[in-house]
């Protein structure tokens, strides 16, 4: 029987591997051992975490400044608009207020 997951199912468990000091995904490992006896958690592989998130992974642009510097560019639309509307959803930005917000080197109007 083949395993299906969710992407909220394996995004939570990337958050999870964070909160256990985890730095990679093969500590998924040490989570399925820590929460074998959980009734409805389910942890994947990581094999299984890496094949799933490859289908949102976005090709990078090489571009070329006027200065000669080559710079590249990967931009997810939709990731960049995710940070803002969990951050409204959560009562941390008001509606109709002008935002810039600057992450992982991105800057984003909003």
């Amino acid at each position: 029987m083949l395993a299906q997951y969710s992407y909220a199912e394996l995004l939570q468990q990337l958050f999870f591997i964070v909160a256990i000091g985890g730095d990679t995904l093969d500590e998924s490992h040490t989570l399925k051992e820590q929460f074998s006896d959980h009734p409805d958690l389910r942890i994947a592989s990581p094999d299984t975490i890496e094949y799933a998130f490859q289908e949102l992974r976005q090709t990078t642009e090489m571009v070329t400044a006027p200065s000669g510097v080559i710079h590249q560019i990967n931009e997810h639309k939709k990731f960049n608009e995710l940070m803002p509307a969990l951050s409204r959803k959560m009562g941390l930005l008001k509606l109709h207020t002008g935002y810039m917000m600057d992450y992982d080197g991105h800057i984003v109007k909003y």
